[in-house]
């Protein structure tokens, strides 16, 4: 089967749910080799694709009516069995020559029951799931990661979809209670993106008290963060989206702790975690690290609780999202 994986021209696509669907079609991809995959995108691809999938680039525009001429070219050129568009937190189906999608698959039930399209006749929902390579870090591997980011100490790690400074600056007011309060050596790493905000945030931290106990680092490659998210004390999520997030996503299936704001879309990716109010970040994230820190206990049996309310694998999601796709072209 010939797929046409649209990543040009996706509606409202977060950067927590870009990663998501990166991650799955890169799994779809290895799982089954048989298959054809043609990734359009018009954003540098920096990771190695399998020998059966190929990219396509093209450039970024605000027309609709050239992003639609653009794609339907394209879509002629390869000739695909299916299109499969992302927008938000599911994964719309075409079939080819086809202008409307013909089947949707959301990852999320909130999101999957506020979805209205009267265009798509069939829906499914599959429970997302990441696959981790980082359970077979050894002791050593993890203190020697440690010893690079943050001369060994325990860390927090913080990321997801931050739009104003006013966010960072209450997540720094709450480490800073944090710090001066329980008089700990645990380190702050702020995963960030290179832009304007990451800017003004490094600015910010040079006159910062504990500037010394806080990383920035921007835009890790994959390998790099997932092993920064299974040696994390805890992972801090602030997403203030209520939707689909692939950081909480590893968290939750790596054994790392979960700190994220109250969100529905949260609360089903990690049904066992500390969740704190977006209007209310300072008091309630410190109290939330403050918890975790001074009972390990609770917080290991929340990474444990998140980690058996997944039921299915990587390779059985992405089974089932195979035959749905048959089923549908």
């Amino acid at each position: 089967m010939k797929i046409l994986v649209d990543f040009a021209f996706t509606i409202e696509l977060s950067e927590p749910g870009a990663a998501f669907f990166e991650h799955l079609m890169l799994l779809y991809a290895k799982q089954f080799t048989g298959d054809e995959l043609v990734i359009v995108t018009s954003m540098q691809q920096n990771q190695a694709l399998p020998d059966n999938s190929q990219t396509i680039y093209t450039k970024a525009t605000g027309f609709n009516w050239l992003k639609t001429s653009r794609l339907n070219n394209i879509v002629q050129q390869q000739n695909p069995d299916a299109i499969i568009r992302f927008e938000k937190e599911q994964v719309l189906i075409f079939k080819r020559k086809k202008n409307k999608p013909v089947a949707s698959v959301a990852f999320t039930n909130h999101h999957y029951g506020l979805f209205i399209n009267k265009s798509i006749h069939t829906k499914k929902i599959l429970p997302p799931v990441v696959n981790s390579s980082s359970e077979t870090l050894t002791w050593s591997e993890k203190e020697s990661l440690k010893i690079s980011y943050t001369a060994g100490r325990e860390y927090f790690l913080m990321a997801g979809n931050v739009d104003t400074l006013t966010v960072y600056i209450a997540i720094l007011k709450a480490f800073s209670q944090f710090k001066k309060r329980q008089l700990s050596d645990m380190k702050l790493l702020l995963i960030t993106e290179q832009n304007p905000l990451t800017e003004e945030l490094e600015e910010k931290l040079k006159t910062y008290k504990y500037r010394h106990d806080v990383a920035v680092i921007e835009q890790p490659e994959p390998e790099a963060f997932e092993k920064l998210m299974h040696c994390a004390y805890a992972y801090i999520d602030v997403n203030t989206n209520n939707e689909l997030s692939f950081p909480i996503l590893m968290a939750a299936q790596t054994d790392t702790a979960v700190i994220a704001i109250d969100t529905a879309a949260s609360k089903q990716l990690a049904p066992a975690a500390s969740y704190f109010s977006k209007d209310n970040i300072q008091e309630e994230l410190y109290d939330a690290i403050s918890l975790l820190y001074k009972d390990e206990n609770l917080k290991n049996t929340l990474a444990s609780r998140n980690k058996e309310a997944c039921k299915i694998n990587a390779n059985t999601m992405l089974q089932e999202l195979r035959d749905f796709i048959v089923s549908q072209v």
